[in-house]
């Protein structure tokens, strides 16, 4: 997306060290804690599957491990200061629409999982 802004050099530059530091920052984070947050998706899934409540202390793990993730609005902000006013008004306009297509995929995957026999396009299959 940054790729759409015509950035210049300098800003390039920048751009591409606060991205490294995000990149880096997550590594980190699977690399201490992927292991253990996988699994404990794995339990709260299972859970789930069974039409059980998830424990609360299970919910409290998840949520302490996912506390500790990197923020992506931290470094979309330094993104943000690098750019000029038109570059944060159409970085603005392209947010906007990929804010949207992902609304939209949620919403078909969403109604997909509600019900297998529907088609890519949301309306039920010719099964």
């Amino acid at each position: 997306m940054v790729r759409r802004l015509d950035l210049d050099s300098e800003q390039q530059r920048e751009v591409r060290a606060i991205l490294e530091r995000f990149r880096e920052a997550q590594r980190r984070f699977r690399v201490n804690h992927g292991r253990p947050l996988r699994e404990l998706r794995r339990k709260a899934r299972a859970a789930r599957q069974e039409g059980e409540p998830l424990p609360m202390e299970l919910r409290r793990q998840i949520r302490d491990l996912q506390s500790k993730a990197p923020k992506p609005p931290t470094y979309q902000q330094q993104v943000w200061e690098v750019l000029t006013l038109p570059q944060q008004e159409r970085m603005q306009e392209l947010l906007t629409v990929v804010r949207k297509e992902m609304a939209e995929r949620r919403a078909k995957e969403s109604a997909t999982r509600r019900d297998p026999r529907r088609n890519e396009s949301g309306r039920p299959g010719s099964d």
